[in-house]
Formats: C-alpha cells, structure tokens, sequence
C-alpha cells in the first residue's frame, strides 16, 4: 500500500504542477499484466470522475448571463471523451421551496440536469448531505430531473431499495457498476424504506449492494462523501470506509465532501481518490481566502473487464466558478 499527500497547492504555478505529477506517479497503480491466455485486444474504456458539483447562489445567477455551456465549457472535451464521466451533485434540483432548518441549504433548477447531461455527465451521487435539504420532495424531484435528462442518479432514489441499486453502465463490452454512500451520521432524515432516501455508508450495505453488483458489471465502483471539510488529509473514518469498500470487493473508490484535494491511495491492489476537491461550487469567503480553493482534481481511470488498468489524478484549476485542465 502506497500513500501520497499533496503537500504544496498554494505554490506557483510549475511547482502545482510538479507537486501533481509526482503524486499521480507515485499513487497510481501500475498498468496489470494481461494473463497468457488474455487477448492483446481485450477492450479498455475510460471512467474520469469529478468533484462536488452545486449550481445554488452564485453558480445560479452567473449562469443567466453566460453561454448555455456555462460552466463546463473548459471542461466538456474532457467529459465527452471519456467513455462514462461522473460527479457528486451537492444541491437539490428542485422547486420545493421548503427546506430543512440547517445552516446550509443547496437549491437551484431543475434544468440544470439538462446541462449535466449536455457538459458530458453519463452519471451523479447523490448520496450526500445536501441532497435532502428541500426533504424527501427535493430528493425525489432531483431523481427525476436526472433521470428525465438522461443522467442516472446514483445513492439516492424513490425508495430505499433504489438509493442502494447499482448502476450499471457498459461501453465497449465493459460492465461498470456504480454505487454511492453518505458516509456522515447522523442523516438528514430518518431512514425510511418506502421515501425517497439515500444510501449511507457501512460494512454490511456495503456487502450486500457489491455483491450484487458484482453480479451484474465487470468494475464496480464506489462513490463516498465523507471526511473533514478544508482538510487535506483522509480522516479516520474515511479511510476506514473506503477500505471497508474495497474489502468487500469494490474495484475502485471515489470520493468528496472536503472541498478540497486530497491523496490518492492504493490499498489490496485497489485505488482510492480520498477526495477531488470541488468541480463546480458557489465558494464561501473562507474558502476564497484558502489558496488551496481554486485548485481541484479529476480522476482519469482506465478499467477492463479484469478491473482498474491504470489511474492517475489530474489537476484542474477553478476561475469564475469554472473548472479547467492545467497547460503546461
């Protein structure tokens, strides 16, 4: 098991860079030696994985006045050519005006599932503790935009039984499960089998909804919210969970929640993305004054049918709520 931290974000620009390089040579898993009776042409595909995505506040309103590809046109190549590029969406599209009583309530259209759908996002998690904050009426408005758009929602559902379903999505004669956890207790609402809910994150969910997910795809791949908001380093319990994830037979981790950067790891011959920072997000002052805010990163995997060939974590930068790839 291999672990590199990112050490330095709020150097100059080369030296981001170089910091980024050294981290994905270091953690990304070396490509896997194809068996001697494997075909030299067996299909590869490629799944690149973003951060936390809300379109509430600032991200809303600047829209009105931008492009219709507002704010992915810096990344839309990047998502349209991969062959499945997911997210974390972190707001309730919705109209349902009554929100839970919490500090932070995440709102905005239900049409921006249709610009998700357009920027490139084949899928999204919605298993995080945003997602329910219009209530059980936001969550189940949010699906159905998804669904509506073409974009499948992940961890969250009309019931508990779909929040907790895999998705599964082929390319190539590839089958990639996808399944997503809120790993943060307490949830935002009791858990209720027959209302919309999402899925949260422990050892036997994560049993039983691998293994039949395994059942079903090639790859499966987990996505997590969890871990310490503005921390660089994977709390305890994230770690715990992911490897938790990974013990059960998931083939790869995704995840989000702190906002910013964090390592990647291999553990058991598995990766783990701690987490991705933000992708699309309205910033608060505090984090516009953390020179670790602007930067953010992308998840660039290519699987098989065996599991994860190769993985490296790619810089982006953030400018007007945009994200964008780094040039050398």
């Amino acid at each position: 098991m291999t672990s590199t931290r990112i050490a330095a974000w709020d150097g100059a620009y080369s030296r981001s860079v170089a910091v980024f390089v050294w981290m994905a040579a270091l953690s990304a898993p070396a490509p896997a030696s194809p068996s001697p009776s494997a075909p030299d042409t067996a299909p590869q595909i490629t799944v690149v994985a973003v951060g936390d995505i809300c379109f509430a506040g600032g991200v809303e309103r600047a829209a009105r006045k931008a492009a219709a590809e507002y704010p992915f046109s810096r990344m839309r190549p990047t998502l349209t050519g991969a062959d499945i590029a997911i997210g974390n969406l972190e707001c309730a599209l919705t109209k349902h005006k009554d929100g839970l009583d919490k500090r932070y309530r995440f709102r905005a259209s239900p049409s921006w599932a249709r610009r998700l759908a357009d920027a490139g996002f084949d899928a999204v998690s919605v298993a995080n503790n945003h997602a329910q904050d219009y209530g059980r009426v936001g969550l189940a408005d949010t699906v159905t935009s998804l669904r509506n758009a073409g974009v499948r929602p992940i961890g969250g559902g009309h019931t508990l039984a779909e929040a907790h379903e895999a998705q599964v999505i082929e390319q190539k004669g590839v089958r990639v499960a996808f399944l997503a956890y809120l790993g943060m207790f307490p949830p935002l609402l009791p858990i209720a089998e027959r209302e919309p809910s999402v899925a949260m994150a422990n050892a036997s969910a994560f049993a039983r909804d691998i293994k039949a997910a395994r059942r079903r795809a090639d790859v499966v791949v987990v996505s997590l919210h969890a871990g310490v908001e503005m921390s660089t380093t994977p709390s305890w319990r994230q770690k715990s969970l992911a490897r938790s994830a990974i013990d059960a037979g998931a083939d790869l981790i995704i995840g989000h929640h702190p906002h910013v950067v964090q390592p990647m790891e291999r553990y058991r011959g598995k990766v783990i993305f701690y987490s991705l920072g933000n992708f699309v997000f309205n910033p608060s002052p505090s984090f516009l004054k953390n020179p670790r805010g602007p930067w953010s990163g992308m998840a660039h995997v290519t699987v098989d049918r065996s599991g994860v060939v190769a993985a490296k974590l790619v810089p982006l930068r953030i400018v007007d709520r945009q994200p964008r790839p780094l040039k050398p």
